[in-house]
């Protein structure tokens, strides 16, 4: 029993030992376990800073590449606008460059100078005949001059020959044309052609032509739009003289009443 005792004595003391010596700090004054929750806090301080400097250059790359997304998304839509101007321009263009505005206005400086220079021989006369034989063409005529008036010094006399080949002025033209049934614009266009065309095959048909063409015309400038158009429908009084008027200029007076 006695050494029982004993024995037990010296493992308490043993224990006690060992955790007194884990209960005070160490001589030299460095604690192990100070060391270790030191370097614990500072590994953890460590990647703190690494994750919210992290964060932080994450949300940098976020806003620069929202910047590239809004900065992308306004360039197409400036390439969009840009597409829809140059379209405009492109058919515009292509208008201008194309064969019926060239046309015209090739009979526009003809006429230009036939109504002032009245030539009768030579190549420059028949080359203005050549132009001039593409005959009236009020709306084209109006579209030209409206597309040159900016760029030809030209403009002001094509608009008074406008009036002389087509007995309206120009500006009252330019609004009304845009109302009027086609059945008028061609009325002008074909006084406008005889007009023109002194050397018109037919000239015994031509002063009938001419008479049907301004009774049409003159019933236009005096009658309502709304109340012109049935004078060309069915029982109108200028359907039979718009009909005898247009056979008579497309085949060149051969067309005879039945």
């Amino acid at each position: 029993m006695a050494t029982d005792t004993i024995f037990d004595n010296s493992q308490n003391s043993t224990k006690a030992s060992i955790l007194y010596k884990r209960a005070l700090p160490p001589e030299d004054g460095h604690d192990p376990l100070d060391r270790l929750l030191q370097s614990a806090q500072q590994q953890a301080y460590v990647e703190h800073s690494k994750k919210r400097l992290g964060n932080e250059e994450g949300f940098s790359v976020m806003d620069i590449l929202k910047k590239i997304e809004d900065d992308m998304l306004e360039i197409k839509s400036s390439i969009k606008v840009i597409e829809g101007e140059h379209a405009v321009i492109k058919e515009e263009l292509s208008y201008l460059t194309g064969r019926p505005i060239i046309q015209r206005w090739k009979v526009l400086d003809a006429r230009r100078i036939s109504y002032r220079n009245r030539l009768h021989k030579g190549i420059q006369t028949a080359t203005i005949h050549d132009e001039i034989a593409y005959g009236g063409d009020m709306l084209g005529d109006i579209k030209t001059i409206q597309y040159v008036q900016d760029i030809s010094s030209r403009s002001s006399e094509y608009k008074e020959d406008f009036h002389q080949a087509y007995g309206i002025p120009f500006d009252e033209a330019l609004v009304k044309v845009p109302s009027w049934p086609h059945k008028v614009e061609r009325a002008f266009d074909i006084r406008a052609s005889l007009h023109d065309l002194h050397a018109w095959q037919a000239r015994d048909s031509r002063s009938i032509i001419q008479q049907q063409a301004t009774q049409i015309i003159e019933a236009a400038l005096s009658t309502e739009n709304d109340q012109l158009q049935a004078r060309f429908q069915d029982g109108g009084d200028l359907q039979e003289i718009f009909i005898e008027m247009d056979l008579l200029f497309v085949t060149r007076g051969v067309y005879t009443r039945a």
